[in-house]
């Protein structure tokens, strides 16, 4: 396990609360709440992330000028466990 090898994967925040729903179930709330404890616990942490889309260079779109689109990044420091959410959590995941 080195710092180097960080993998991120990047969930949509409907994802996210849905998984965090789960860990709450099967988790005390300090391996939730304090990012030293998830990534010890779970291999990863979490960030909020706003991407802005300009919508101003798009032809016949007069309404505005564009929006943030969210996401959640979990960012992985154990590929084991990283291994381990994708199959726990593949359900909720890859759901629509």
């Amino acid at each position: 396990m080195t710092k180097a090898s960080i993998k991120h994967l990047t969930l949509t925040p409907q994802h996210w609360d849905s998984v965090l729903m789960k860990i709450k179930d099967e988790y005390n709330p300090s391996v939730y709440l304090i990012r030293e404890r998830m990534q010890k616990t779970l291999g990863f942490t979490v960030r909020r992330h706003q991407e802005w889309i300009d919508r101003s260079q798009t032809p016949g779109d007069d309404l505005d000028s564009g929006y943030y689109l969210e996401s959640v990044h979990l960012d992985f420091y154990d590929d084991a466990k990283k291994t381990w959410f994708l199959l726990k959590y593949s359900d909720i995941i890859n759901s629509d």
